[in-house]
């Protein structure tokens, strides 16, 4: 029987996974790139650790360097806008200050690589911290959702930086012989880990980015003072752009669309998406997707009363997946579709 090292298992099944969603073609390029360089750098470690080939060794820090700012980078472009040459170029300064300590001073290399991983990890963890709105690109039936996969990925990059701490304490412990098997282990761990996230279905076929018209000028308020006076202004413009947003929901169907995003909502009211968001949470005490869902379950039971099969009636409101749909209709109705529809709803 051939025994595969754990890193060419690694690479092999995310290169596998890879392929399969490029051929399916609804995997953004970004994340495919991400993946190809998780399965890469799982590959690089074999050929280093296990097979031999130390010549790479000095390669392998450099691209690990790398992995970080690219899993920031696909967040950015999956869920919140395009890449711009600046400011995003910065996010080659890591691989570039790796390569700066393999030649002049090797002894710092550890404590960049702990850096990068655990400052990139924050990094997302902050961009992640307010309400989904703040991923104006993701579409609206993943909600919170796609907040907590982004934060596991940010989690498993403090751990990846926690190991070459651990690795710094073997060395010190004078037990280096441990060090293959802490990079083996957890690096295979780890790349297998984001890899697979990165190819959920909540980062398929992000929105293509077209900038929301500014109406900042044309329709200002008046000066006013007074934090009464603004309080009243604010929630009498929340409550229009509320109305206004159920109107659009009803004569228009959008949340039928199952790509819905803030971003293409916001375009075709001509309206921010801040200005949007705020409405929501502030009238209807909720978010944005729970509030798109919320009319995808309601669609969803009416054709169940007409006689739909539950996957057709998951498709055609909205939803792409049955568990969506499901943890949905729990919340909206307090009760699984098969038992409402055994109530004779």
């Amino acid at each position: 029987m051939i025994a595969l090292p754990i890193p060419v298992f690694t690479a092999l099944v995310l290169a596998f996974l890879g392929v399969k969603a490029a051929r399916a073609g609804e995997t953004p390029g970004m994340v495919l790139g991400f993946v190809a360089l998780c399965a890469g750098q799982s590959l690089l470690i074999a050929l280093n650790q296990h097979y031999g080939l130390t010549a790479l060794a000095p390669v392998q820090p450099v691209t690990a360097c790398l992995i970080p700012g690219l899993a920031y980078l696909t967040l950015l472009t999956t869920a919140v806008r395009p890449l711009h040459v600046w400011p995003d170029s910065v996010h080659l300064v890591p691989p570039v200050l790796a390569v700066a300590a393999l030649v002049g001073a090797p002894a710092l290399l550890d404590g960049i690589l702990t850096a990068v991983f655990s400052g990139y990890a924050a990094l997302i963890l902050l961009r992640t911290s307010g309400p989904v709105e703040g991923l104006p690109l993701t579409r609206l039936e993943h909600g919170d959702r796609v907040i907590l996969l982004w934060r596991i990925v940010a989690l498993t990059l403090f751990g990846s930086a926690f190991s070459d701490i651990a690795i710094s304490v073997v060395f010190a412990l004078d037990q280096a012989w441990l060090r293959p098997w802490i990079v083996s282990g957890y690096s295979a761990l780890f790349l297998l880990t984001v890899g697979l996230l990165s190819l959920s279905d909540m980062l398929k076929m992000p929105e293509a980015t077209i900038a929301t018209p500014d109406r900042t000028g044309t329709d200002a308020a008046p000066p006013v003072t007074g934090r009464a006076n603004l309080d009243a202004i604010d929630s009498h413009a929340h409550q229009e752009t509320a109305e206004k947003l159920k109107q659009v929901m009803e004569d228009t169907r959008l949340y039928l669309d199952p790509d819905l995003t803030l971003r293409r909502l916001a375009r075709r009211m001509a309206i921010s998406e801040k200005q949007i968001s705020s409405a929501v949470n502030s009238v209807y005490r909720e978010n944005l997707s729970r509030y798109i869902n919320r009319f995808r379950i309601e669609h969803a039971c009416q054709l169940l009363l007409e006689g739909s099969s539950v996957t057709a009636a998951i498709h055609a409101s909205g939803f792409n997946t049955k568990s969506n749909f499901n943890r949905e209709f729990l919340r909206v109705k307090g009760m699984p579709p098969s038992i409402w529809l055994s109530l004779g709803n």
